[in-house]
C-alpha cells in the first residue's frame, strides 16, 4: 500500500474526496492529518488499535478522541465540568487537548476540538468516534509535514492530508477530571491559558 496525498482543501471543496477518505477510515483504514499543532495519525474506533502497533505506543497511553462539536464530546461519555465552557468559549477550537471524567469504561477522556474546519468536517462526516495521536514512532520528533509523514508512514498510511508545514509545537494538555486543573503539558498558547485561570480564579497545578 502506498498512501495517496491529497491537499486539505479537498476535504473541504469536494465531496468525492471526503467520502474516499471516510470509506478508506470506516474500512478499517489510517490517514495522516493536519491539526493546529502538528500532524496526527488517526483511525476509527474500533480501529483504533493499529495506531499503537504503527507507532510502537505503549497502550497504557491513551489517544484522543477528535471532535466536530461539544456534543461529540458528550457522545463519547465524557463529563464536562461546568467551569469548562467558559474556558471552551476563549480558546476551543484551538491548540488545546482537554481531559475529561468518563461516563462509562473509561476513566478518563482525551478530546481535542482543533482549530481546522476542514477536518472537523471529515470528523462529522465518519459518524462515529475519530481517534488521534501524534504522527511519529513512539519516542521520535513529530512529523511537521506531508514529506515527513511519507518518510515514515507512507506504505502504512491509507491517506495523507496535506497542510504545508506546521509549527510542530505541540498542544497544551489540561486534566479537567481531577479538583484542580492539572496542566500535564506546557505547548501552544500555555501563557494565555494560565492566564484565563488566574483571570477566573479557577484552580490549577503543574
Amino acid at each position: 500500500m502506498t498512501a495517496r496525498i491529497v491537499s486539505l482543501s479537498d476535504i473541504l471543496d469536494s465531496e468525492l474526496m471526503r467520502s474516499e477518505v471516510v470509506t478508506a477510515l470506516k474500512a478499517g483504514g489510517i490517514i495522516a492529518f493536519p491539526t493546529d499543532t502538528v500532524y496526527g495519525l488517526g483511525a476509527l474506533k474500533p480501529y483504533d488499535s493499529k495506531l499503537y502497533e504503527l507507532k510502537g505506543r505503549d497502550s497504557s497511553k491513551a489517544c484522543a478522541y477528535y471532535v466536530a462539536t461539544m456534543d461529540d464530546a458528550l457522545s463519547i461519555g465524557a463529563i464536562l465540568p461546568e467551569y469548562f465552557f467558559g474556558f471552551a468559549s476563549r480558546f476551543l477550537p484551538g491548540t488545546v487537548t482537554c481531559i475529561f471524567p468518563g461516563k462509562h469504561d473509561e476513566k478518563k477522556i482525551g478530546v481535542r476540538f482543533i482549530a481546522v474546519p476542514e477536518m472537523r468536517t471529515l470528523f462529522y462526516k465518519c459518524g462515529v468516534p475519530f481517534v488521534g495521536t501524534s504522527a511519529n514512532v513512539s519516542g521520535a520528533k513529530t512529523a511537521r509535514s506531508a514529506n515527513d509523514i511519507e518518510k515514515t508512514f507512507g506504505k502504512s498510511v491509507d491517506f495523507i492530508i496535506d497542510a504545508g508545514e506546521l509549527s510542530g509545537v505541540a498542544s497544551t494538555v489540561l486534566d479537567f477530571s481531577l479538583e484542580s486543573v492539572k496542566i500535564l503539558r506546557q505547548g501552544q498558547n500555555i501563557e494565555a491559558v494560565v492566564d484565563y485561570f488566574k483571570e477566573k480564579s479557577i484552580s490549577w497545578t503543574s
